[in-house]
């Protein structure tokens, strides 16, 4: 059996015995219920009647700050509780208090405390008599019952029947409760998606798109004229630069379409961010190779040597000296922000598909891979057209930029010893799966 709790230290100057003490405290700790902190708050709340609420929640968390007993434990790396011990659960009156009280003993169908099957945690006698003494404060005022008393018939009907879950109502007030629930509890999800599905339909046909053309065109032939004004015309015109109308159809021919909840972007295995990131999986894939890194190729190309075969990933036009002329990219600037806060918008990336917002995108990096940092940085996206000194990002497939493109790919097909890849060597709009598949074709071609 695997020991969970087993520490093996990896340098010499590490307490064993604390350690061990602490494996002890773990091994050995029982839980108990705590009733300080509903004592404090209830003496405070007596004081502030009348008061607005979120001034007696202050004026509660400040009394009890001034008048709570502090616990120090021996071996403790952290002081400062709100309960007896590490091991006690304090009891929040203002949330909820009946169940707590059913718990004491095991009233009302309720199993005691001390008698669940897990969780279970001790309660003293002075704790019960404590929760006793302030319960009939709190009887009729908690949160909960404020929240209870606006429910709608429906939602109890459906808590009832465990069609809808109201869990961690008693401290957050609104559960699991979905936008327009009565139409869902009414008709169904699927029902709802097959409305969906009708309503894409008919703007599809009033539309008259058989064969789309264009970015618009195909766009609307996939979700229909709504969703493609919110959610997608702004967003695109403000990335590309362009009008949706001159831009080609299969730049978003690749975007998946679900009537599920489903945000994998499409269906594979092994799809996301690698563990450590992308830039540890490269550096396994280049370990022993010799890398040289701020150097430009054309300028250190004599230096560098002669080469079998290159990979150039870099833009065609620039590889040729733009001697037929420059093409077209999109640039991407970022502004970067760090924000004294540990959470500022909950996830990776927010999109910003209004044409008015400056910036396509919010990036917080924490959440590529999660931490636990007091601060958090964020990076805004502003998508610009490219000039030369500048990042070229992604091309600009439209039909001016392709015939553009064919000569130059003349002049790379006469290069036997140079092998152009990438969305900069092929001017082609890859996605990354697209572009690992070209690399894997390229590389059976060049070795077969």
């Amino acid at each position: 059996m695997r020991n969970f709790l087993e520490f093996i230290p990896q340098t010499d100057d590490i307490d064993l015995s604390r350690i061990d003490r602490f494996q002890k405290k773990m091994s050995n700790r029982v839980a108990s219920i705590c009733s300080e902190r509903a004592v404090l708050y209830t003496e405070s709340f007596k004081q502030t009647e009348g008061e607005p609420y979120i001034l007696r929640k202050a004026k509660a968390f400040a009394h009890t700050l001034a008048h709570m007993t502090v616990y120090i434990e021996s071996d403790s790396l952290i002081f400062g509780n709100q309960a007896s011990s590490n091991f006690a659960a304090p009891v929040f009156p203002e949330f909820s208090i009946d169940w707590v009280v059913d718990e004491l003993d095991g009233t009302n169908g309720a199993t005691a405390f001390d008698k669940r099957s897990g969780d279970v945690f001790q309660c003293s006698e002075q704790v019960k008599k404590d929760i006793r003494e302030i319960a009939p404060y709190w009887h009729g005022h908690t949160h909960q019952d404020e929240v209870a008393s606006n429910l709608t018939d429906e939602i109890r009907d459906a808590s009832t029947q465990g069609v809808l879950h109201l869990g961690g109502i008693s401290s957050s007030g609104d559960g699991h409760i979905v936008p327009k629930h009565e139409l869902v509890l009414g008709r169904g999800f699927r029902s709802i998606a097959d409305e969906a599905r009708e309503k894409i339909a008919s703007q599809v046909e009033e539309a008259g798109i058989t064969d789309p053309k264009n970015l618009e065109e195909q766009a609307i032939s996939l979700v229909g004229t709504d969703i493609y004004e919110k959610l997608i015309k702004g967003y695109t015109e403000k990335q590309w630069g362009r009008d949706c109308k001159d831009l080609p159809s299969f730049i978003i021919k690749r975007l998946p379409v679900r009537y599920t909840y489903d945000n994998n972007y499409f269906n594979a295995i092994y799809q996301g961010i690698p563990i450590g990131g992308y830039t540890k999986m490269v550096e396994n894939m280049l370990e022993g190779i010799k890398v040289v890194t701020n150097t430009d190729y054309f300028e250190a190309k004599d230096e560098l040597g002669e080469f079998g075969k290159v990979v150039f990933t870099g833009p065609i036009d620039a590889y040729f000296d733009y001697k037929l002329g420059a093409l077209e990219y999109r640039s991407v600037r970022f502004e970067t922000e760090t924000i004294d806060t540990p959470n500022f918008q909950g996830n990776a990336v927010v999109n910003y598909t209004d044409r008015e917002t400056p910036w396509t995108r919010i990036i917080e990096h924490k959440f590529f891979e999660f931490g636990e940092q007091p601060k958090t940085v964020i990076s805004r996206e502003y998508s610009s057209e490219w000039k030369l000194g500048d990042e070229p990002y992604y091309p600009v497939n439209d039909e001016k930029n392709a015939a553009l493109y064919a000569q130059y790919k003349e002049l790379a097909d006469a290069e036997p010893n140079v092998i152009f890849g990438g969305r900069l060597g092929e001017y082609k709009y890859y996605d990354m799966d697209k572009v690992i598949e070209a690399a894997i074709k390229c590389v059976e071609k060049e070795f077969n």
